[in-house]
């Protein structure tokens, strides 16, 4: 009798716990539309950064880093999307509010790009823009913040939680 009940056990366990590993989730977009953003943006968020996402500059030489934008959809458009950014000193004010802390907008003088408009070319989900650090010209006696976010996206949605890009600095 035991040797029975212990293979009713196993039996029933065994149908309990299987499943069919073929099975595929079927995403449905129909009703979503193309939604435009900073694929690596972080703000808003629920915490303050730690010092392993601050970007450090050496006084004595210029640093560059990549921003990305991104058609965030299941296929890339048919069309150009032209995605504007602008800087933001209004996310470095919330976050300072956020966070009761003193980071201050860089200086127009101590970064550069070469244009704050980035084309996701038609059948590309994405694209990027080089910006240029310059260390001779920011003033490190202050808490130095550089904040870029996306005005428009060629009539496209923007992501309102990924619009926005914040990139702390601090001398090496």
């Amino acid at each position: 009798m035991k040797r029975i009940l212990n293979i009713l056990i196993i039996v029933s366990t065994l149908f309990t716990l299987s499943s069919c590993l073929k099975d595929k989730p079927l995403t449905d977009y129909v009703n979503i539309d193309p939604v435009v953003i900073i694929p690596n943006s972080n703000w808003p968020r629920s915490t303050a950064f730690t010092t392993a996402q601050t970007t450090k500059i050496n006084a004595a030489r210029d640093t560059s880093f990549t921003l990305y934008a991104r058609v965030s959809w299941e296929h890339a458009l048919s069309k150009d999307v032209v995605i504007t950014m602008a800087d933001a000193p209004t996310a470095v004010t919330d976050y300072n509010t956020k966070f009761n802390a003193k980071w201050t907008m860089l200086n127009a003088d101590a970064y550069k790009v070469s244009n704050y408009k980035i084309t996701v070319p038609a059948g590309k989900n994405d694209a990027s823009v080089p910006f240029q650090i310059f260390g001779s010209k920011i003033d490190f006696t202050k808490s130095n913040m550089l904040a870029i976010a996306i005005t428009d996206a060629s009539g496209q949605n923007i992501g309102s939680n990924y619009k926005t890009y914040l990139v702390p600095i601090t001398k090496q």
